[in-house]
């Protein structure tokens, strides 16, 4: 085992001498060469020939890197002389450099909620490639996730804690960062579940910050979410029981039910890829047929509305009636909220109100005062439509 200092003395010699890689540069900054110091590594900012990359050098070996990177990494590759002037062999790792900025640095700047809520809908793809995939990261935070300058995309990296196929059966090497980790995880569970909290941690804490700008000033000022998994786990659910209140007042169903899922007394959140992948978006606009024709159903409990061939609503509600007129009576939370077959909101009560679904065009809503009112269908899809 080598030192970081030491490392870095051989980075800055031109004259360090390599195993096999050629061509390359450290990028310097006031003469020095740039670089980020982890836990058993330091990762600099290269160049290898002429094209831009990140050089990680390793402290320590680690036996299942090989098996992760592949051909990027470089076992026992730069010669490193300590205090003594005794010479060792350092693991490296070398990789193009992802254009972009980390999710942490994007979360400690005054963003747009519009922006946070397209990075948000950015990572939640990530997730969904990732779970779906047979490798999980094992380390997943905003420091290991690349923000593309457009934010459209997210990307994972340091997947130095990864699990594949070929390790089932092993212990983790570590079990990742804990404001974003089920207290529960241990090393024996090394498995495809180990992003599951991680997932869950995140999205509620993008989303979060989407629509309360609160949750960013707590990140800038904390580092971290306002919300601990060893809090949450404890009981102390108070913030977390704000947000999912506010997912639920909001029709963000697949947020809502994420967040719920942070109480669970187990790391492995078995149902989070099929919540996840509940995307509305991603199922194409109904045909006029098929809105004709959408039936209430209900999917391991939850209830959404469907054509004789797919979801065109995902069955994200706690309850529901029959589409009328245009319009779906659901239930989400402490809301009762009518919706369209496109899943846009058309008004919401709360959980004291006795609504019913539209008929001949009206609705009597009696209030938890006793007072009633009408509400009529054309009215309230007149207005959300403008």
């Amino acid at each position: 085992m080598t030192s970081i200092a030491n490392i870095v003395d051989a980075i800055r010699n031109p004259f360090c001498v390599w195993r096999t890689l050629r061509g390359v540069e450290p990028v310097l900054s006031n003469g020095e060469p740039r670089y980020v110091v982890g836990n058993a590594a330091v990762t600099f900012f290269v160049h290898h020939n002429q094209e831009p990359k990140i050089l990680k050098c390793y402290t320590r070996t680690h036996k299942n890197l090989i098996a992760i990177y592949g051909r990027d990494f470089h076992e026992r590759e730069l010669c490193v002389a300590d205090l003594t002037g005794r010479k060792l062999w350092v693991d490296c790792l070398l990789m193009p450099l992802i254009e972009g900025q980390t999710l942490d640095n994007l979360l400690r700047q005054n963003i747009t909620s519009q922006t946070m809520a397209t990075v948000a809908a950015a990572f939640d793809n990530m997730a969904r490639e990732l779970l779906s995939s047979p490798r999980a990261h094992g380390d997943l935070k905003p420091e290991n996730i690349i923000v593309s300058p457009d934010h459209l995309t997210t990307t994972a990296i340091d997947w130095d804690a990864a699990y594949l196929p070929q390790f089932a059966g092993e212990k983790s090497n570590e079990i990742g960062t804990a404001a974003y980790q089920h207290p529960a995880r241990t090393m024996e569970m090394f498995d495809k579940h180990i992003d599951d909290y991680s997932i869950a941690t995140i999205s509620t804490l993008l989303h979060a910050a989407s629509i309360d700008t609160s949750i960013t000033e707590h990140y800038r000022t904390h580092f971290e979410p306002p919300f601990s998994p060893k809090q949450i786990l404890r009981g102390d659910t108070a913030t977390l029981d704000s947000i999912i209140d506010s997912f639920a007042r909001r029709v963000m169903a697949q947020q809502y039910h994420i967040a719920k899922m942070l109480t669970s007394p187990l790391p492995r959140l078995f149902r989070l890829q099929t919540i996840l992948q509940h995307e509305t978006n991603n199922l194409g606009p109904a045909t006029e047929a098929e809105l004709r024709n959408a039936q209430l159903d209900v999917c391991e409990g939850l209830w959404g509305y469907r054509s004789d061939s797919r979801w065109i609503i995902p069955p994200l509600y706690e309850s529901a009636f029959e589409p009328s007129e245009g319009t779906m009576l659901v239930k989400l939370g402490r809301y009762k909220h009518f919706i369209t077959l496109d899943s846009r909101l058309l008004a919401t009560f709360d959980e004291n109100t006795i609504v019913k679904p539209f008929h001949n065009g009206k609705t009597s809503i009696r209030q938890a005062d006793g007072s009633t009112l009408t509400l009529y269908s054309e009215q309230i899809l007149q207005n959300s439509a403008k």
